[in-house]
This record gives C-alpha cells, sequence and structure tokens, in this order.
C-alpha cells in the first residue's frame, strides 16, 4: 500500500457560535480493528475457502448471502498482519484488506457485542482472521483482544488514526452551509452599522433585525449568499436544491428591542455588509463519528459544484452534490462516479450506440444538508467534473 497522507477527519458542527465551528474540538480519529487469519494457510487460500462455505451455506438455507457480490470482499493479495504507521487514514487501511473499503462495515456486522467504537493509534497490530464456519473477522493483536467498529471520534488530547484530511474539508465545515430559500427569507439580516459607516471590522456595532431571541452575551455568526444550487427535474425545468453561504463574522449581542438588536463584531474574516445573514443555527450535519459505508438505500445523482473553483477535481477535493437528508445520505456515505462514454457509430447500421457509463472514481460524503451534500473525492481515474453522475456501490 502506498504510504497514506497525513490527514484527519471531519469534525462536529458547530456547537456553539462563539468560536465558528471547529477551533474548540481535536480530531483524535478513530477506531479500525482489522485482523486475524486462518493457521496453516495462505490468506488467498483462506479467503477462497470462506467464501465457498459462505455461499454453500446460504444456497443450502435458501436465504439471500449477505457477503455476496462482493460484500465485504477480501482482497487476495491482503497481508494477514499490519502494524499501523503514522500518517495512515482509515480509507487506506481498510482499501488495505478489502477489495471495497467501504464494505468493511459488513464485516463487524458478526461481532454484534461491540457497542462502542474505539480508537486505533500507531503502533497498533491489526490481523485479519475467519472463524470456524468461515466468517472473516476484524481484531487487534494485543493481550486480552478487544473488539473494535472502526469510526471517526473526537478527543481534546489524543491523535488517532484519522480518516480524510481535515485541512482539506475543514474550511467546509467551517465557513459553508446550504440554505433553503425559505430559510435565507426567513433569517435575520444585517440592517445597518453604527453611525451609517459602510465597512465594519472587529469592535464595531452592527444592527440586526429578526434575530432569533436570545441573552445579551450571545453570539451569531454571519453568512454572505454565494452561488444557487440548482437541479434539472425530469420534466427539464430547473429546481433550486439551495443557496450556497460564505461565513463572513461573529456578533455578540449586546441588547435587543422588539425588532432590532445591538451586537457587537467580534470576528471577521471580511468586512460585514448590509443584508449579510444572520443566525445561530447551523443546517449542516457533520457528526463526531462516522466511518465509510454503503447508502441505506440506492440513490442516483450528480455533482453540480466543484467547490474549489475550478473546472474539474481529482482526488482529495471537494465537491458538492444534488443528493441530501431527504435522500437519506449521512457523512460516510461512499458513492460511485461514473462519466458517460462518447456514443460510437456502428459502421454497419449508421447508428450511433450508446455505451455503458465509465466508472471513475469514488467519493465520500462528509457533511449533508436537505438536498445537498459535501462529500471528498477519494479516488479519481480521471478528471472529475459537473454534471459527473453518482450511484450507489454496488452490494
Amino acid at each position: 500500500m502506498n504510504q497514506p497522507k497525513n490527514s484527519s477527519l471531519p469534525l462536529s458542527s458547530v456547537r456553539k457560535a462563539s468560536q465558528p465551528l471547529l477551533k474548540s474540538l481535536l480530531v483524535s480519529g478513530f477506531s479500525v480493528a482489522l485482523m486475524a487469519g486462518m493457521a496453516g494457510q495462505s490468506l488467498a487460500q483462506s479467503v477462497q475457502d470462506a467464501g465457498s462455505a459462505i455461499t454453500s451455506g446460504y444456497q443450502q438455507s435458501g436465504q439471500n448471502n449477505p457477503l455476496s457480490f462482493g460484500q465485504s470482499s477480501i482482497r487476495t493479495d491482503a497481508p494477514q498482519h499490519y502494524e499501523v504507521k503514522p500518517g495512515d487514514t482509515l480509507w487506506d487501511i481498510s482499501a488495505l484488506f478489502l477489495k471495497d473499503p467501504w464494505m468493511w462495515p459488513q464485516l463487524w456486522r458478526e461481532n454484534p457485542q461491540v457497542e462502542n467504537p474505539d480508537l486505533i493509534y500507531p503502533g497498533d497490530r491489526l490481523a485479519l482472521i475467519f472463524d470456524q464456519k468461515g466468517q472473516p473477522r476484524l481484531e487487534r493483536m494485543e493481550p486480552g483482544v478487544v473488539k473494535l467498529s472502526p469510526g471517526i471520534r473526537i478527543t481534546r488530547y489524543r491523535q488517532a488514526v484519522p480518516a480524510i484530511p481535515l485541512k482539506t474539508i475543514e474550511p467546509f465545515i467551517e465557513r459553508h452551509q446550504v440554505f433553503s430559500e425559505q430559510e435565507v427569507r426567513s433569517s435575520a439580516y444585517v440592517l445597518g452599522a453604527e453611525d451609517g459607516r459602510i465597512v465594519t471590522g472587529v469592535g464595531d456595532l452592527v444592527y440586526v433585525r429578526n434575530a432569533e431571541e436570545a441573552q445579551d452575551g450571545t453570539r451569531f455568526l454571519v453568512y454572505r449568499q454565494q452561488r444557487p444550487y440548482l437541479a434539472t427535474d425530469l420534466s427539464g425545468e430547473e429546481q433550486l436544491l439551495g443557496i450556497e453561504l460564505k461565513y463572513v463574522a461573529t456578533l455578540q449581542q449586546e441588547s435587543s428591542g422588539s425588532d432590532v438588536a445591538v451586537m457587537r463584531v467580534v470576528q471577521a474574516r471580511e468586512e460585514i455588509r448590509d443584508n449579510d445573514l444572520v443566525t445561530l443555527k447551523d443546517r449542516g450535519e457533520t457528526p463526531a463519528t462516522f466511518f465509510p459505508s454503503a447508502p441505506s438505500r440506492r440513490v442516483q445523482g450528480e455533482i453540480i459544484s466543484v467547490l474549489s473553483g475550478v473546472r474539474y477535481a481529482g482526488a482529495n477535493a471537494v465537491v458538492a452534490i444534488n443528493l441530501g437528508k431527504s435522500n437519506r445520505l449521512v457523512p460516510g456515505n461512499v458513492l460511485n462516479i461514473q462519466q458517460k462514454r462518447p456514443p460510437v457509430k456502428d459502421s454497419r447500421t449508421d447508428e450511433l450506440i450508446e455505451l455503458p457509463p465509465e466508472e471513475t472514481g469514488k467519493l465520500m460524503v462528509f457533511r449533508t444538508f436537505k438536498q445537498v451534500s459535501y462529500a471528498l473525492v477519494m479516488e479519481a481515474k480521471k478528471p472529475i467534473g459537473v454534471g459527473d453522475q453518482l450511484i450507489t456501490p454496488d452490494f
């Protein structure tokens, strides 16, 4: 396996507006227990024998095989043991053992006694084994083996193995929101500044209309509208999925009346303008703990924006997609990226023949809104762009 890049996992969204989003938390990482082997056999033979035993058992029982079609498929070149190194990520370690890294929660389905995920750290030794029934198991090699469930967890003290690059995704947790059109219309907004100032900075007073009821001293976040996220429905008409907002500043309420609150600028990334939106709420969802997984239902969508502002993206780029909470997506969900191939002319019939799409990469969702999500491109065989199709990985 190539040496994974040093990275960190996304944190939970802002709990308090006093420090825009992630500043008070450290990402510790998450657990990955990937372990064991079958004595006296090569790993490839162990995998083959285990797969045969599982398939045979389900054929006899008449039940659907939960490990068929590549579910929890172990790589034939997977090591029987692996020592976690500094800079490893959950995705890369999973890919070392599994053909499909997002499939590994299925392995832990065989360990129902595991209730809470634990952390792994550089120096931990992992092993892959199969039980007497041929079922793969993931364990950690240490006295008194503790079975773990891989995930992402926040801690204030110790840095564990992370999953995806924090430096890449942090700005999109800290500084970006997606509001619906109705949420924009109903939000509080900056009415003006003290003494009619056009440019305001830290220490200045601003007037906010329709602010949520709060005690003096409460901190609010200021956002500015950016681009609309649009999708085309089946009738060919454009549908507004949401409006991207960019973080501008933090305000602290000093006093309030029936309609207008007086607030002081305590932090600012840029000057505050009239009509900037003011809110206490974070509409996005990025939980403290998550890990690669398949969506709970089959979905189809597309990439609607490359957030770095460039036309095409590669691995570790952040993109916006037209799927969200309404599609039951959650952070950690992995989707395949596909591109349409150009049609080919049949020289015999002069017909243009549509070709099957080409799989060009994978992405992992890390922040969800109602109809939009932000995702990190994990793999890219070709440049990834707006309009590329997204589908649920095959089961």
